[in-house]
């Protein structure tokens, strides 16, 4: 509720729903997560922050879990409907959660030299539908040539505006896509 109501909402019915939603999410969470080992869990809210050649790559992992054999485990958080592993792929629907999950990966392993088991997207909204993938070395690379190919098209400008103004406002292209005009 504390964390609503920084969020601006265009009504109060909107702010309602969001309530609703989040206090099942809660409830049916609980006891997802309390039959786990608490000691397993290592981080939570962890920070990385990697520069690059000529870019900043910043992100928060929602959860790593250390495993019996010393390994680790990425957890990231999901809310809305569930999505399928055939649409969090390569050229998938859900492409950008399997970059996110894979840079994740790739970022972990390479600045702490701890090995990551695996990455479990995990639906909060729909606790049975979780998803766990065990990425290989050649996703992973060619998840960090797309997302490396996508920094080269936005230094290029080549890419179409997606409008928002709450997020235009911070973009350091909004120049280009004549913000001032929306």
């Amino acid at each position: 509720s504390k964390e609503l109501k920084k969020y601006p909402l265009s009504t109060l019915e909107q702010k309602q729903i969001h309530l609703e939603r989040g206090q099942k999410a809660l409830r049916d969470y609980y006891s997802q997560i309390t039959t786990e080992r608490i000691e397993k869990i290592q981080f939570v809210e962890y920070p990385i922050i990697v520069s690059e050649k000529d870019y900043t790559f910043k992100g928060i992992i929602d959860r790593i879990d250390k495993n019996e054999d010393g390994t680790y485990s990425i957890i990231d958080y999901k809310t809305g409907s569930p999505k399928t592993k055939s649409a969090i792929c390569l050229d998938g629907k859900k492409e950008d959660y399997f970059i996110q999950i894979a840079l994740y990966k790739y970022f972990f392993e390479k600045y702490s030299n701890c090995k990551v088991r695996d990455v479990n997207l995990v639906f909060v909204e729909s606790k049975d539908n979780n998803l766990n993938f065990e990425l290989v070395q050649a996703e992973l690379e060619a998840a960090l040539e797309k997302f490396h190919n996508a920094i080269n098209r936005i230094k290029n400008h080549e890419f179409e505006p997606n409008y928002n103004k709450e997020v235009c406002k911070y973009c350091k292209f909004k120049d280009f896509c004549h913000l001032e005009v929306l």
